[in-house]
């Protein structure tokens, strides 16, 4: 592996925080349950979408998705896993690494992006925009970011 790009990193050698796991708990419970309407009625729902809207969209979107509706368990059981034993073991990676996040995103915090940017050796940390609050600006500084981590990583050729 040359090289990794990690984009809004979401967790890393921990389970998701619990406000994260007790929300994607409750989309378990209403996709199992067939009904948006009953994760609506959620008053911890309510707070999460008056909250965080663009988010909520989302989980709201899970009922038109038919594997989120066919596998519901997996919003409870990915966020109580640990996709790393110790994030310090990205030391050893060999190649360069690029992290994009937006601060104010409550599933995929910041601080886990920095964490990740702080164990991967030559690695970059790039805030991109919310992609909440404005989904062109934040895929435009997402698609330059990537561009230019790709164009570093081409070989410039020598003139003779």
């Amino acid at each position: 592996v040359e090289a990794l790009i990690l984009l809004r990193p979401a967790w890393a050698d921990g389970p998701m925080a619990p406000r994260v796991r007790e929300w994607y708990a409750l989309l378990a419970g209403a996709l199992e349950r067939g009904s948006a309407a009953s994760l609506e009625e959620e008053s911890a729902f309510q707070t999460f979408r008056r909250d965080y809207p663009g988010p909520a969209g989302v989980f709201l979107d899970a009922f038109r998705d038919p594997a989120s509706l066919a596998f519901p368990e997996k919003f409870r059981i990915l966020p109580a896993r640990q996709p790393l034993a110790h994030i310090e073991d990205l030391a050893s990676f060999p190649g360069r690494a690029l992290v994009l996040a937006d601060k104010g995103d409550p599933i995929h915090d910041f601080d886990i992006a920095r964490r990740y940017a702080a164990a991967l050796p030559c690695s970059r940390l790039a805030e991109v925009p919310s992609k909440d609050r404005d989904f062109a600006a934040y895929r435009r500084a997402v698609n330059e970011e990537i561009s230019i981590f790709l164009r570093d990583m081409v070989p410039v050729k020598k003139e003779r």
